[in-house]
């Protein structure tokens, strides 16, 4: 019998420490509900998960670029759809203006509105802006960031306006053959803005797509992310109230050894 070093309340020292610092990490993990709260818990989940989770606000962003893209071009179409109609209107003009039953008198008349809207299609042209971005009255192509990625083709996607401000001939109508003549000038910045605006619409749609990708990827990556790294409470509950138990059986047998070298006192009797 041994006094001095009470080798089995040592023991049970041990084993409570490895215990209870079991019960710890559950406690953390149940109120944090991670899994891995620090490098120590899982060093190569850390890795990884911080890898899905750079992914994920990377997709997140590119998918609220996407949007805003999205917003530019509406406006964008909103003005090429104004400038179409004006347009149409001044076709209608100028085919009105070549018929011979007019005078050119009567014809000066048609030509006020007619110049009037071709100066309104210029004014619309340049006020035609997102957050003070010329959208009309540039030719710079514009570049949408809408990936994680930092380089690559697929990381953004281009799109590249016609300047509808200058370099426009709408001619007039204030003669028969100056009208006739106009038509065709008008034919001619119609079929430019139409392209304009069809460009304006594949552009669209392509973000549309870009933006519905983007969530699903942001979905699947948030999964695959919450695998990793989120706490399984089912199983944390478990480990739990197994270290809880533990810790209190413990806790008895620590009080138990510690009572065992009082037996040595029977020998002094």
């Amino acid at each position: 019998m041994r006094i001095y070093n009470n080798v089995n309340s040592v023991n049970i020292q041990n084993t409570l420490s490895v215990t209870q610092t079991n019960m710890t990490k559950s406690l953390e993990k149940l109120s944090s509900g991670l899994r891995i709260n620090r490098a120590a818990d899982d060093a190569a989940g850390l890795s990884v998960s911080e890898g899905l989770r750079s992914q994920i606000r990377g997709s997140q962003m590119g998918q609220r670029n996407g949007n805003d893209a999205l917003a530019m071009l509406q406006i964008a179409e909103s003005g090429t759809q104004q400038i179409t109609d004006s347009l149409q209107r001044m076709r209608e003009l100028a085919v009105q203006s070549s018929n011979g039953t007019y005078t050119n008198t009567d014809r000066g008349y048609i030509d006020q509105e007619y110049k009037a809207l071709a100066s309104e299609i210029t004014r619309i042209a340049n006020a035609t802006t997102y957050n003070g971005i010329q959208l009309l009255s540039t030719s710079t192509a514009f570049s949408f960031q809408i990936s994680a990625a930092s380089t690559g083709a697929s990381s953004t996607i281009s799109f590249t306006p016609t300047d509808l401000s200058t370099g426009l001939s709408f001619g007039g109508v204030s003669t028969q053959s100056v009208a006739q003549a106009a038509i065709g000038q008008i034919d001619a910045i119609l079929s430019s803005v139409l392209s304009l605006r069809s460009n304006v619409g594949s552009t669209m749609n392509r973000l549309s797509t870009t933006v519905s990708n983007l969530g699903d990827m942001v979905t699947n990556l948030t999964d695959a992310e919450s695998r990793i790294r989120d706490t399984d409470f089912a199983k944390e509950t478990m480990q739990f109230t197994r270290n809880q138990i533990l810790t209190q059986s413990a806790q008895s047998m620590l009080s138990q050894a510690n009572q065992l070298p009082s037996g040595v006192l029977s020998l002094l009797r």
